[in-house]
């Protein structure tokens, strides 16, 4: 298919805003883009898959919001904790109510870092996670991102941690 850069089709072909700064809004979509951007992300489940997904959502729902939030936040502190005795570990969220820890391993490309926790079941986002406006606020331009939910365990994040201990050997699995 063929359309044109600053089209409004191809926000939903090529994705989504991706200069914005916190001085001028939005520099790179047209308010048409805007709106389709709504729809550059996401997946569309058909038929039984979304039947049980519909169903899973129900039963979160009956766990209840405030228990899953609870959760979350218990493992987080946990893991910001853990992390913060590693000296080589940058944290650049720290303060964050969210069930996300962004951070960084000292002198370790964050894509490198995710692979070789990845060989070991440990499965973290890696890069700029489509937030490029952070490099110029904070200085820092990709991070690992560790996403907390109601399906996590603090046994996991001791795993995580563990892995994370010993950054010459996360070096030396790199080679």
């Amino acid at each position: 298919m063929n359309h044109n850069e600053g089209s409004a089709l191809s926000s939903i072909l090529e994705g989504g805003i991706y200069r914005v700064n916190f001085n001028t809004n939005i520099t790179s979509a047209t308010a048409g883009q805007v709106g389709l951007a709504l729809f550059a992300d996401g997946v569309q489940v058909p038929g039984t898959e979304m039947d049980e997904t519909i169903a899973t959502a129900g039963e979160f729902a009956n766990i209840g919001f405030d228990k899953i939030t609870d959760h979350e936040r218990t493992l987080r502190r946990y893991l910001v904790e853990q992390l913060s005795k590693i000296n080589h570990i940058n944290i650049v969220n720290e303060e964050s109510d969210s069930g996300v820890v962004a951070f960084n391993v000292d002198g370790i490309f964050p894509q490198d870092v995710a692979v070789y926790l990845n060989k070991y079941g440990i499965c973290l986002r890696a890069g700029n996670h489509c937030a490029k406006i952070l490099k110029n606020e904070i200085g820092v331009k990709n991070t690992l991102r560790a996403s907390i939910y109601i399906y996590n365990t603090k046994e996991e994040i001791d795993k995580l941690i563990s892995l994370l201990q010993d950054k010459n050997k996360i070096l030396d699995e790199m080679l």
